[in-house]
Order: C-alpha cells, then structure tokens, then sequence
C-alpha cells in the first residue's frame, strides 16, 4: 500500500514542551522535492490544535485529518475537497493495513526525540517570525538531516532531509495563532463520510473506483 501522508510522513520530547500545551496554529509551508532530474515545489498548509491535526495541499482538492482521543487512539481521515467526501479510518482499520501514525510527528512534523537521540545542536542561533531557532544536523535511517527548529513551535522553520536519491526541503512561510488566523481552516461538516470499512460494498460508486486503488498493494 503506498503511504497516505503525501507531504506529511517524508518528514522531537525530553526537550519538547509537553505535547498537550504545543501552541494552536495555523501555518503554511513549502516542500521542494528534488532528484537528478527535476524539482517540484508542493506548498500546502496545516492547522494543529490540542487533539487534532488537518492538513490540504494548495494545488489540489485533497486533504488529511488526524483526531486524537482522550484515550491518545488516533481516527484518521482523507479529504476529498471537491467531492465533499471522507474516507474515515479508525484505529483497527489502520492496524489493519499496518498504518501507524504517531501524534509527535503529526503535530511536529519530525519526533522530538531526534533531538537528544540523532541530530546534535550546532551553536547557530536566529529569529524567524519572532521566535528563536536553533539549528541541529545529523543522520536518520533516511539519510542526512539539516535543522532548524523553533522549540516554542515545536516546529521546523526549515527543515532538509537528503540521500543520494533526493533531498526534501519544507521551509515554513507563514504562521498564526489558530484563533485569529487568515489561513481558513477547512470546514468539514456536510460532507458525507465513507467509512473505510465499507469500500468494498461501494464498487460500483465511480467515487470509490478512482480511489480504492490507493488501499491496495
């Protein structure tokens, strides 16, 4: 099955914050793909409060979004803006198709604890949008990684992975305090929801034929 977080899953706590008290925001970032032969710039924006995460790519009609429970399960859902669709995932249908989602790494972009475990602290130091950051580098199983977080974010302002293959870079370019943002959060409610579960009794919905493909090995 190929991996659901487009943007998000290319991508810190003992020096986090504790994760209920991250900051609600609003934000946009920019993600250049690049390998030998061609760079793609995929912008798309994320809004992230207590228990939930909610991110739409800016050039298409698609989206994520990510619930936490009182109990920490976490219910996931893609966005099909143009449709107004869902489809829900709970818990067991992500087990079920080895899908696991972390909450550090859906609201940080990257785990904390790459902080104290794999990446070290340069000394280098500036301000972007008003906050301090800091820069760390070092190596993950997925190749070279070059930092800069914002730990009153809890969040990259810039943020380079790369191997020999590709490099991927997210460099945040807005942000703002989810209760007084200009970057509108999509609104979910009226869209009808289509549990994961029931695909295969939907075969014949068009809907579900373009999409069901993406549920398979």
């Amino acid at each position: 099955m190929r991996r659901m977080i487009p943007l998000l899953v290319l991508l810190f706590s003992q020096l986090a914050i504790a994760q209920n008290s991250l900051p609600e925001i609003a934000c946009e970032f920019h993600t250049t793909v690049t390998n030998p032969r061609v760079a793609q710039v995929r912008r798309w924006q994320m809004w992230r409060s207590a228990n939930q995460v909610q991110v739409r790519a800016m050039d298409s009609e698609e989206g994520e979004r990510w619930t936490r429970e009182a109990d920490g399960r976490i219910f996931y859902q893609q966005v099909f803006y143009s449709e107004r669709k869902t489809v829900e995932f709970t818990p067991g249908d992500l087990a079920a198709i080895h899908q696991q989602f972390e909450w550090n790494k859906l609201a940080s972009l990257i785990d904390p604890a790459q902080l104290q475990s794999q990446l070290k602290k340069t000394g280098e130091k500036k301000t972007a949008f008003g906050y301090a950051v800091f820069r760390y580098r070092g190596r993950t199983k997925d190749g070279g990684m070059d930092l800069w977080w914002a730990p009153e974010l809890q969040l990259p302002v810039t943020l380079r992975v790369y191997n020999h293959r590709r490099a991927l870079r997210t460099e945040l370019k807005a942000i703002h305090p989810l209760s007084r943002t200009p970057l509108a959060q999509p609104d979910l409610s009226g869209f009808e929801e289509i549990d994961f579960a029931d695909l295969g009794d939907k075969e014949s919905d068009p809907f579900v034929r373009r999409i069901e493909h993406r549920y398979h090995h």
